[in-house]
C-alpha cells in the first residue's frame, strides 16, 4: 500500500487500505489510510466518513500529532480535508 501511496496510483492504495479495515475495522491506521487514499482520490465524502471513523478509534490523533512540525505536504492536505483537527 506504502508503495501505491508513493508511486501516486492512490486508487491502488485505497483498495487495499479498504481491504485493511474490512479485515480489522478497530485498526485506526487502516482507516486513517482510507480517509488518506479517498481524499486523494477526491472522494471525500468518504474520506470524511473514514476520518470520522479514526476518531472514534483514536480520539487524539490531530494533524499536529501525525505529522512533525514543519512537514507539510499532500498527506497533510488530505488529512485536513477529511476532517482531522489540528
Amino acid at each position: 500500500m506504502r508503495k501505491a501511496i508513493r508511486a501516486h496510483r492512490y486508487e491502488e492504495a485505497l483498495l487495499w487500505a479498504e481491504k485493511a479495515l474490512r479485515d480489522q475495522p478497530n485498526a485506526p491506521d487502516a482507516a486513517m489510510a482510507v480517509a488518506l487514499g479517498s481524499a486523494l482520490v477526491g472522494d471525500l465524502e468518504k474520506a470524511k466518513r473514514a476520518m470520522k471513523r479514526v476518531l472514534e478509534i483514536a480520539p487524539g490523533r490531530r494533524v499536529s500529532t501525525v505529522v512533525g512540525p514543519g512537514r507539510h505536504g499532500r498527506f497533510t492536505d488530505a488529512m485536513r480535508k477529511a476532517g482531522m483537527p489540528e
